[in-house]
Formats: structure tokens, sequence, C-alpha cells
């Protein structure tokens, strides 16, 4: 038996770790109730986790193309898409009609809305698929933000090679 890994299943056990790392904070992160929060600017936690896949990739001195880069860091989105998806969706079904639009009577007086908006609000049959279709929806965008994410820290990088370059000179 070899003792060392083969480089290519060393590598490849390098790229799954990084994608299901990351991917696995990012779902994690976007589900816990406050740090979710910061998905709502320009979906923090997917943007992080695809910057923190392509770090942990280029600590093990792998160099990515750029096209690399862009499919490692939107896997690692896709897997904290299906992650954040499953959780709040199971979290959003699980929740009986009548808790939830108790629910959202609590948060509509708390927003001080008038009572034709609050009664808008609860006469909406469709309101619970609204927002399963926007958790789908901000999955989907999860990866190109992840994507966006892994780019950023392509950048970062060849930024800091170029700055060792000229102080080497």
């Amino acid at each position: 038996m070899m003792s060392e890994l083969d480089p290519a299943v060393k590598n490849t056990k390098i790229y799954r770790n990084a994608i299901i790392l990351a991917g696995s904070l990012t779902g994690l992160f976007s589900i816990i109730p406050f740090l979710n929060l910061l998905n709502i600017f320009f979906l923090f936690w997917f943007i992080a986790g695809g910057f923190f896949c392509i770090r942990q990739l280029q600590k093990n001195q792998i160099d990515l193309s750029l096209s690399e880069t862009l499919l490692y860091s939107g896997l690692s989105g896709l897997l904290g898409g299906i992650i954040f998806s499953l959780t709040a969706i199971y979290s959003l079904i699980s929740i009986p009609d009548e808790k939830f639009q108790s629910n959202l009577t609590r948060l509509a007086r708390l927003m001080q809305s008038s009572e034709e908006d609050l009664a808008a609000i609860l006469q909406a049959a469709n309101l619970k698929k609204t927002f399963i279709l926007s958790i789908l929806i901000v999955a989907v965008l999860g990866i190109f933000a992840a994507a966006c994410g892994g780019f950023i820290a392509r950048l970062f990088r060849k930024k800091v090679q170029q700055t060792n370059d000229s102080n080497d000179e």
C-alpha cells in the first residue's frame, strides 16, 4: 500500500473539503437568526463563503484559473444555498397556518402597519408559497454571489503577489 496519497486524489480532497466547509458555513450562517440579516446586504454570507473557499485552496498552494475560481466558489454557494433552502423551507412549512398568521399579525403591529395593510397581509393565501419562492431565488442568486466572492479572493491574491513581486525587485 502507498503511504502517501496520489497528488490528484489529494487535490480532489482539498477541493472537496474547501467546498464543503465553505458551503456548510454559508448555509449555517444564512439560517441563524440575526446573523442571517447580513444576507440582506448583497448576500453577504454567500460572498464570504465563496471568498473563504478560494482562500482555502490558495492556502494549499493551488493556483486556479478564473473559470476554476468561479466554478469552485459557485459550488460552495450551491451547497450553501441547498442547506439554507432546505432548512428555511422546512422551518416555514412546519409552522401551522394559525401560528403563521398570528406571527404576521404581531409583526405588522410592531411595524405599526395600518389596519388595511394588516388585512391585505393576512388575506394573502399564497404567502407561504411566496416565501418559498423567495428562498429559492436567494439560493440561486447565492451561487452567483459566491462566485463573486471567489473572484474577489482571486483578485486579492493577485494584488498580494504583485506587491510581493515589486518588493523583491
